[in-house]
């Protein structure tokens, strides 16, 4: 966290499990993966959510994103009918892959397709009413093995595409992990002025959820409340 409030950006240190995907996906870029106005559970107990800088400026040729997890498809998490084999999940991932410049455009049209409103989205409830996701040029099987991984958006960032483009808009966690953070930070080699900038982005932009409120609740129900008010 204290790189993002800093804007500075690391390379990402992936999974041998994530590597595997994007090199037989052909995925490059050492990119970041962010998940569209949802927060899954498995992957920790800590939130960020991040947003665009105004009208990024994506290159043409950046991609991308895709309506289900590209890992989950590679390593069989996302079920598809017929099954898939390599070369069968490489067509579906590229079929489907859009470029960054065009992502809002294609997540706009999905939600207006499958959803009668966003909230249902980002609540993370399979999209339609059949039993299958059948306009993607194959068909995701909306019950069986699958989550809601398999029908939420997921956006990569290039590693060297993040910077100017992205900003750490909000960090949600429980109070235990906050108040160990802040006793890390004062205890850091970094020097008092930016303990103290980060310090004052924690206490203003760091959402604790209630006791009885997971994180991951508290992000749906402030991506809803948002979403409403649009």
């Amino acid at each position: 966290m204290t790189s993002a409030v800093r804007g500075e950006w690391p390379t990402p240190k992936a999974s041998e499990q994530t590597l595997e995907a994007e090199r037989e996906l052909g995925i490059g870029g050492k990119p970041y993966y962010f998940y569209v106005l949802r927060a899954e559970e498995s992957f920790g107990l800590i939130v960020f959510v991040l947003s665009e800088v105004g009208e990024a400026d994506w290159p043409l040729d950046a991609k991308g994103a895709t309506p289900f997890d590209s890992g989950g498809l590679w390593l069989g998490t996302v079920a598809t009918r017929p099954e898939l084999d390599g070369a069968g999940r490489r067509t579906f991932f590229q079929d489907h892959d859009v470029p960054l410049v065009d992502w809002r455009t294609a997540f706009e049209q999905y939600i207006r397709t499958h959803y009668g409103t966003i909230s249902d989205y980002i609540k993370g409830i399979a999209p339609g009413t059949g039993s299958e996701l059948q306009d993607l040029r194959g068909t995701i099987i909306k019950r069986c093995t699958n989550d809601k991984r398999a029908w939420t958006w997921e956006v990569r960032v290039p590693h060297d595409l993040v910077v100017g483009r992205l900003e750490l808009r909000a960090a949600y966690m429980k109070e235990i992990h906050r108040d160990t953070y802040l006793l890390w930070l004062w205890d850091s080699s970094l020097t008092e002025r930016e303990s103290s900038r980060i310090y004052r982005w924690v206490k203003d932009y760091v959402v604790v959820p209630a006791e009885d409120e997971s994180v991951v609740q508290a992000v749906e129900d402030r991506m809803v409340l948002e979403a409403a008010n649009v």
